[in-house]
């Protein structure tokens, strides 16, 4: 009966993705189930090897009677190393890097009807943690587009560990767009619209006009590409805006 209750109680807990909760820029917050119940271990995104086990230990210590509950008679020692390696299990997988864009992990805010009669434009940014979008989103809405913007989130809750997550992410995300779908990326926590988008803005098919810059970041750059009497001389990845077709033969290029 021991080892029937104990069988259940390994197989029953595990790490639940998608319902973990979000990934701030700082704190990973990882959801463990144990039989019936569900706990929610906030553990440092740069945690290292000992903060690890302290949280584990610390998790443990604080829910061993609900252990107990869930395993009558079971050898307390054994059930706090067990306990232990199933909270750094959780941990590890919370703080793992996510490549896999789902629908609970984007967020679509829409500024225009269905139908309003102006060119849809899709707006894309990477932002793995809601802290920080505000002024983006206040600065889409600030504005009256001559065309119909809507803006895709995505990464929510997958936590950021580099740039190629962002190319990943927008390569999924362009498969469910049509080809001729006009699209803009830009980055989430640092841009900020000062004007209305309009059919100037829109390039020719197969073209794609990138925002530019004055330095080179990070050390390997492209570049210089260009000569401007400011010095914007290096493409900036941060704001790009063409047709998605063109977008995915770059980003796969």
């Amino acid at each position: 009966m021991l080892l029937h209750q104990l069988a259940w109680l390994v197989a029953a807990a595990g790490v639940v993705v998608e319902d973990r909760g979000y990934t701030s820029t700082s704190t990973v917050y990882a959801a463990l189930d144990l039989g019936p119940q569900r706990f929610v271990v906030a553990v440092a995104l740069k945690a290292t090897p000992a903060e690890i086990e302290k949280t584990a230990t610390t998790f443990c210590s604080e829910h061993r009677d609900d252990i107990t509950t869930l395993a009558p008679g079971i050898d307390g020692a054994w059930a706090a190393d067990a306990c232990a390696g199933l909270v750094r299990g959780a941990i590890h997988d919370a703080l793992a890097p996510r490549f896999e864009l789902s629908n609970r992990s984007m967020a679509i805010v829409d500024f225009a009807g269905d139908d309003d009669g102006r060119r849809r434009v899709e707006v894309a940014t990477v932002a793995t943690a809601p802290e920080g979008l505000g002024r983006l989103v206040a600065s889409i809405a600030a504005h009256d587009h001559a065309l119909a913007p809507r803006l895709w989130v995505l990464g929510l809750g997958l936590g950021f560990v580099g740039t190629v997550q962002k190319i990943v992410w927008t390569r999924s995300w362009l498969t469910r767009l049509p080809s001729s779908s006009l699209i803009l990326f830009v980055d989430a926590y640092d841009t900020v619209f000062q004007r209305p988008l309009g059919p100037n803005d829109v390039p020719p098919p197969g073209k794609i006009v990138f925002g530019a810059d004055r330095v080179c970041s990070p050390d390997v750059c492209a570049g210089p590409l260009a000569r401007t009497p400011k010095g914007l001389r290096y493409l900036n990845s941060g704001s790009y805006l063409g047709e998605a077709a063109a977008a995915s033969l770059l980003l796969h290029g």
